[in-house]
C-alpha cells in the first residue's frame, strides 16, 4: 500500500508549544503511536504518547532532520 509521509520543520519563530498545537490539530489525519518510551533511572519506560515526544530541536548549520525511504 503506498501512504504519504513528511517532515517538517517550523519556522525559526514558531515556539515548541506553537508545534506541539499544530499537529495537534493534524491528529485525525496521522498515525501516531499509543505509547513511548522515556529513560528513568537507567531503564525504558513507557508513557503515554504526547506530541512533543516527536518535537526535536536541530540547529540548521549542521544539516536539517532527515527520514530515510527505503
Amino acid at each position: 500500500m503506498k501512504r504519504v509521509g513528511a517532515v517538517v520543520v517550523f519556522k525559526p519563530e514558531v515556539s515548541r508549544e506553537a508545534a506541539q498545537a499544530a499537529l495537534e490539530r493534524l491528529k485525525s489525519l496521522l498515525v501516531l503511536p499509543e505509547q513511548t518510551y522515556v529513560v528513568k533511572k537507567n531503564q525504558y519506560v513507557a508513557v503515554p504518547f504526547q506530541f512533543g515526544d516527536i518535537l526535536h530541536e536541530f540547529d540548521d548549520e549542521d544539516g536539517g532532520p532527515v527520514w530515510y525511504v527505503p
